[in-house]
């Protein structure tokens, strides 16, 4: 069964997969909960995803699965063994329940990348990966801006019956609170900018350059600070190590002449902004308990405590998904109310021990090299743009995946790296078939 798109025939496969990617950005709207079990569009998608894959394999397959076209087999391997280790850790998690939750999130963001790998072989593929990634961003960006206008959030949104005045305009669109929409924010930036600097037609660039300050801007309003300090890390490794001279003269040119534009036609604005942007970033550490006399730093608590219940797992873990368990009732250091570790790092570390975070460790900075190379070698400007987007957009990642409470769920994340180790395959699938033709 095929689809016909734009004079091409897109497997059924490749166009469910699209379907389950746009699902897991907008599958909360659509929520229907029964009981404890909740259903969404993305994980009913998910479950037709695997049965279909399971089919081809007995059907027309004859049983044998086809893995010759995968060319990052170690990567999978990693999640694989994390998988499985996440499913031994029930042995020994206290919290039994939370450690299947946990589990079944992990499996859900596994095979996100399982299908992204396996079926994402083809540069086209890719590149509508790309365009719909950023389609589903300019989608969120007018609903963000009517909650930061308004104060109104869907009914999905954390912040629905919210009346804080320092939380209510904060933008969230289709995701639980600012946090993760922050992190999807800071994830998508670099794909304007690669964007801006690969499709050169000036209707494009104006385009790109606008999506690019409302997305800033909605950043902002998240008062997000790790994604802030994300991004321009991110930005400044995109400034020193990927543009040549001349483009760092022509960057810095453009950047002076609109910041003089705004702040003459805007100067209220822009310096009230810019104290905001100051204060997030000073108050990055601030994060405080009201309870605490002494105002010990939460975060830095909640670090500690991970780091004493590792020792104490002897360096297993405490099992999946139980960090909350365990600095809820056995906490050494005081975090008032706060159960969850706030660092995407440590949690991993504490939940799965020092093996499993070690070995997340090294998958990050294979990636981040791998991308590093891969962009050396590509010449073809829509690989150039994905292979840069995806680069800035890992070295963002390493901070921003601090600014939520736990990522596990974020299906974002799963989809992010999922578009990396998918590129990264097509790209060892085209330089080994450029090797054989040049030997032949």
């Amino acid at each position: 069964m095929v689809v016909k798109i734009k004079k091409e025939l897109m497997p059924l496969e490749q166009l469910l997969l699209y379907l389950t990617i746009a699902s897991a950005f907008t599958g909360s709207l659509w929520l229907y909960e029964a009981g404890p079990i909740h259903v969404f569009p993305f994980r009913m998608l998910l479950i037709v995803m695997w049965l279909l894959f399971l089919s081809s394999i007995f059907f027309l397959n004859n049983g044998r699965l086809d893995l010759s076209h995968v060319k990052v087999k170690m990567h999978l391997y990693f999640f694989v063994i994390w998988l499985a280790y996440a499913s031994l850790s029930i042995i020994w998690a206290a919290d039994k329940l939370e450690a299947l939750r946990n589990i079944s999130f992990l499996f859900i963001g596994c095979s996100i990348i399982f299908f992204l790998i396996f079926y994402f072989r083809k540069l086209n593929y890719l590149k509508w990966l790309y365009w719909l990634w950023l389609f589903i961003f300019i989608v969120l960006i007018p609903i963000g801006i009517w909650e930061v206008i308004t104060g109104n959030h869907l009914t999905a949104s954390g912040l629905y019956a919210e009346i804080r005045p320092d939380l209510i305009y904060a933008p969230t669109t289709v995701f639980y609170n600012q946090n993760d929409f922050a992190t999807y924010i800071a994830l998508t930036l670099p794909m304007l900018i690669a964007s801006m600097r690969n499709y050169p037609k000036s209707a494009n660039r104006i385009l790109f350059a606008l999506v690019f300050i409302a997305g800033l801007f909605l950043l902002i309003s998240t008062t997000s600070r790790s994604c802030l300090v994300a991004l321009l890390l991110g930005l400044s490794f995109w400034f020193l190590f990927l543009l040549k001279l001349k483009g760092k003269c022509k960057t810095l040119a453009i950047a002076t002449i609109m910041l003089v534009l705004i702040i003459s036609a805007f100067p209220d604005q822009t310096m009230e902004t810019i104290d905001i942007v100051t204060n997030q970033i000073h108050s990055l550490s601030s994060l405080r308990s009201h309870e605490d006399d002494e105002s010990i730093d939460i975060r830095q608590n909640l670090i500690r405590n991970a780091l004493y219940f590792t020792a104490e797992s002897a360096g297993v873990g405490v099992g999946a998904g139980n960090a909350e368990f365990y600095m809820e009732r056995f906490k050494i250091y005081p975090v008032g109310y706060v159960t969850n570790v706030h660092n995407w790092w440590v949690e991993i570390l504490l939940n799965y021990g020092v093996f499993i975070f070690a070995g997340y460790v090294i998958l990050y900075v294979t990636i981040l090299l791998n991308l590093w190379r891969a962009y050396k070698r590509v010449i073809d400007r829509t690989e150039k743009m994905i292979c840069e987007a995806l680069l800035v957009g890992m070295v963002i990642f390493f901070v921003a995946s601090v600014s939520s409470s736990s990522i596990i769920a974020f299906s974002p994340q799963w989809i992010f790296f999922g578009f990396i180790l998918a590129f990264l395959n097509y790209t060892r699938i085209t330089n080994s078939a450029r090797n054989s033709k040049c030997t032949s």
